[in-house]
């Protein structure tokens, strides 16, 4: 009885390091309550092989047959753990009963309760999940706890595995170095607490103190630590090969793909099996993977689409995973290999809450009006009106301010509609789910865009592709035919009207090679001497003073510019993922992000890049969600657009040159 209830804890609670990052644990003492109420080794295997002899009728399938059987070996399976875990827990104490241990667990849940409001759980983890996750810790058996600092390196061990003041530190450590506690460095550190109870036992032997028997016990406990280990262990350290399958299929699949409780179960892998076969795909294996399954085999259908196409017929309309085409993403060597069938949860939905998304889109709006209101900052005589009439409280002084401050604002939200339009207008056509646009803070500019997620695969790589373009083509088109109308309106207006107009710095005008050069272009030379012709070779402090409609094209320029980088899941990433695979963009994204971090350290004024590969790295740093099929080839016309586009991006963002 005792075994069977002490090993509870490491089998029904996600064993070694899982519970650490784990959301929504429960006290530890209702979690053991419940576990034993509704576990034991005999209910274990009752409950999995229950089905056995329950219905023996003749005429059930062979896949019925079949399942049984394995929830029968998945049974006796259980039943081996559990008794694998027993050469561990004797070393302990052999005298422990179920009373005294139910006693124990209380009395450590009362003292962590107690340390709650002395400790600050560690980024990541609440301070329920911290609580649980030390409870736990406590609960485990003295060597496993004695292994655990041994492996953190502590300076005494075998002390701070006994001290409940050092509870809060070590699994604060266990969290912080949940990577680099691999199963070997668990093993060793095992073996070696193990040996040296071994060496203990014997010498009390000798005088005495213990027996033989109990010296003889302990030795062949210590041969099956390993096994022991990768029992108890095996599901949260990984080996090396299960790390690395890890880290390519995440560098390829967005986090989206894997959420946590709702990854795809072996039933539905079941499913989608039956619903393969000679005359769509033969299957020749299948792999686990984080949030699915990859499905391996021969697509006997003339296209992906087909294959899909005939793949959703046999599966039923609310069946919560689907399958994509796609090249291999367990390939380490990062070569794609031949086309796979990856099985993932449909929802691709982000996890973010709705308050969050609506603080970031209210915070982004409020920086963009604050930015309108700061490039009247360099106009005099706008600012020594809007003096005046807060000095006497004149509401039409401060109507007429805010009234200059909208002719850029709304331009400028204006361009920002059309972007999102042209995505919108793309979703309808290939009947593609789309978030809600959320736009992004920005410190050098108004804003650096909206974030606008796919909720639901794209057919293809070209519905992505046309998806991704339509949004930066449209905003881009707009802001440079707004700059260029605007620079008219400047260079026709009178001295009286421009006195009024909103301004720019040149040091943020020379920031792009496009915008400043349509400034020149438009507004002609500068002030005397021929080494200022360009109205951009004066001071860099010097303020350029321009239409309303032309400050919002310039911005709307940068920010469109921006939205084009070949980064995660930006419209540039997208675009680079439907031309070159996600392996490819896997490179191109790390190139490009090199590429920005020497020009943050090279260039004069690198604060505009410097924020997009800040803004990046947060928050769109993850590949685009799966396409249905991702074995189709971009058209020509497709590519060389998305060329051009790279092209004008790459003028947009590169400084003027003097």
């Amino acid at each position: 009885m005792r075994v069977n209830s002490l090993a509870l804890i490491f089998f029904c609670v996600p064993p070694c390091l899982a519970w650490l990052p784990g959301p929504g644990l429960v006290s530890p003492t209702n979690r053991i309550r419940q576990k034993h109420s509704q576990w034991s080794p005999i209910t274990l295997y009752q409950s999995e092989s229950s089905s056995l002899t329950e219905d023996t009728d003749e005429e059930r399938s062979i896949t019925e047959k079949e399942t049984l059987l394995r929830q029968r070996d998945d049974a006796q399976a259980v039943l081996d753990r559990l008794v694998s875990l027993k050469g561990v827990l004797e070393l302990d104490d052999p005298l422990l009963s179920m009373e005294n241990y139910q006693r124990q667990v209380s009395q450590i849940e009362e003292q962590v309760q107690q340390l709650e409001m002395e400790i600050v759980p560690p980024a990541g983890l609440t301070m329920e999940e911290f609580q649980a996750a030390m409870a736990l810790f406590f609960q485990m058996p003295f060597s496993v706890r004695y292994a655990f600092c041994q492996a953190l390196e502590l300076e005494n061990p075998g002390k701070a595995a006994a001290d409940l003041k050092q509870l809060p530190n070590i699994v604060t450590l266990l969290y912080q170095q949940r990577i680099q506690l691999t199963p070997q460095r668990l093993q060793d550190a095992l073996a070696t607490v193990q040996a040296r109870q071994v060496v203990s036992s014997i010498k009390m032997s000798l005088v005495g103190d213990a027996d033989a028997t109990t010296s003889n016990t302990q030795s062949t406990s210590n041969d099956d630590f390993p096994k022991t280990l990768q029992d108890l262990f095996g599901e949260a350290g990984k080996s090396e090969e299960e790390m690395k399958l890890e880290n390519t299929v995440n560098n390829v699949l967005g986090r989206v793909t894997r959420k946590e409780g709702m990854e795809v179960t072996k039933s539905n892998l079941d499913r989608v099996m039956k619903a393969l076969g000679k005359e769509t795909f033969v299957v020749s294996g299948t792999e686990k993977i984080p949030g699915g399954y990859v499905i391996r085999g021969k697509n006997t259908k003339p296209s992906g689409a087909e294959l899909i196409e005939a793949i959703d017929a046999k599966l039923p309309e609310d069946f919560p995973a689907q399958v994509s085409l796609m090249d291999d993403v367990t390939d380490p060597d990062l070569m794609g290999g031949d086309p796979v069938l990856v099985l993932l949860n449909k929802d691709f939905s982000t996890e973010t809450s709705g308050l969050l998304t609506f603080l970031c889109s209210l915070t982004a709006l409020s920086s963009a009006f604050a930015y309108c209101v700061g490039v009247y900052g360099s106009n005099e005589v706008v600012t020594a009106a809007l003096s005046e009439a807060n000095a006497v409280q004149d509401a039409g002084g401060i109507s007429l301010f805010t009234d200059r401050v909208l002719d850029v604002f709304l331009p400028l939200m204006c361009l920002q509609v059309w972007h999102e339009l042209g995505h919108f207008s793309v979703a309808k056509l290939y009947k593609m789910e789309m978030g809600l646009p959320i736009l992004l803070p920005f410190w050098s500019l108004p804003f650096m865009g909206a974030k606008t997620d796919l909720i639901a695969s794209p057919p293809n790589k070209s519905a992505l592709f046309d998806f991704a373009i339509a949004g930066p083509l449209a905003g881009l088109l707009g802001s440079v035919g707004l700059l260029a109308g605007g620079l008219v309106l400047t260079a026709t207006a009178d001295a009286s009207t421009l006195q009024y107009y909103p301004s720019l710095p040149i040091s943020l005008v020379t920031t792009s090679t496009l915008g400043g050069s349509m400034v020149d272009y438009f507004l002609g030379g500068g002030v005397v001497g021929v080494d200022n012709r360009f109205i951009t070779m004066q001071d860099p402090s010097t303020a350029i003073f321009m239409h309303p409609v032309a400050v919002a094209g310039y911005c709307g320029v940068l920010i469109n510019a921006l939205q084009l980088l070949p980064l995660g899941s930006t419209d540039g990433g997208r675009m680079s993922l439907a031309i070159f695979g996600r392996y490819g963009q896997t490179f191109v994204g790390a190139l490009v992000w090199v590429s920005l971090l020497i020009a943050t350290l090279t260039l004069e004024r690198p604060d505009i890049l410097i924020a997009a590969w800040v803004v990046n790295n947060f928050v769109q740093n993850d590949l685009e969600i799966p396409c249905r099929d991702e074995t189709d080839e971009l058209s020509i016309p497709r590519v060389l657009a998305a060329v051009s586009l790279w092209f004008v991006t790459v003028l947009a963002i590169t400084p003027l040159s003097q």
